[in-house]
């Protein structure tokens, strides 16, 4: 059972997770290239959003939490520094702040598109989570197949 206080402890770790994953992040970009470091990134969310839905012990729900947070902390600079090599010099501001209202707009939209599933559908929370977990799956196939890569991997 989930009180306030538990949700509290889970937000902390995932942001704690992100924010030190966040070095991290900047010398995957720097060394291996933006698009190589989103996929496996923000599939590691998708796998992530599965195992929260479905742990069948709590530890690998709390390990599940650490991976969220590390891969959010890897995947969401990485795909700001994506935006900002792919947009023109002169629409880079409006870019940027576009890309700043889509995700704060995903931020809110997302937490109650999943509650909403998960009420409008036999599948509780999990299910909520699981159909996450394939938006995530599915945008990643996208942008793996649609774009290419932006960096120079360092030798």
């Amino acid at each position: 059972q989930m009180n306030s206080d538990k949700i509290g402890l889970i937000l902390t770790i995932a942001t704690l997770a992100n924010f030190l994953a966040l070095p991290l992040a900047g010398r995957m970009m720097d060394r291996y290239g933006r698009k190589i470091v989103i996929v496996p990134a923000q599939t590691a969310c998708a796998a992530a959003l599965i195992l929260v839905a479905w742990s069948p012990i709590p530890s690998l729900f709390w390990i599940a939490i650490v991976i969220l947070g590390v891969a959010m902390g890897i995947s969401s600079p990485a795909a700001a520094a994506y935006a900002a090599d792919v947009t023109p010099q002169a629409r880079f501001g409006p870019a940027m702040g576009l890309l700043r209202a889509i995700s704060d707009l995903g931020f809110m939209v997302g937490p109650v598109l999943v509650g909403a599933v998960a009420d409008l559908t036999p599948y509780t929370l999990a299910g909520g989570l699981m159909f996450n977990s394939i938006l995530v799956i599915i945008s990643t196939l996208f942008f793996a197949v649609l774009t290419r890569e932006t960096q120079p991997t360092e030798t």
